[in-house]
């Protein structure tokens, strides 16, 4: 599987306020510690962690990959 093009916005407009991802990492509304489009990182990692623009795309094509990897093998079954 992969996402479209519309998809990632999709995405991106949900797991981040107005499409922009957040560089600084914070608790999302279920406690779990965010950074970027959703991108989930320990606990500890909250207090100190920054990242860039980049930084918040490539760990969005990461996450995102490895989404597409599991719906694919699931489809397969």
């Amino acid at each position: 599987m992969v996402t479209s093009d519309k998809g990632k916005l999709f995405i991106k407009r949900h797991e981040a306020k107005d499409g922009i991802p957040d560089l600084e990492a914070y608790y999302d509304m279920a406690g779990f510690g965010t950074i970027g489009y959703g991108h989930l990182i320990r606990p500890e990692d909250v207090l100190i962690k920054s990242i860039t623009k980049e930084e918040a795309e490539r760990l969005f094509a990461k996450d995102l990959f490895a989404a597409e990897q599991c719906v694919s093998a699931a489809c397969k079954q």
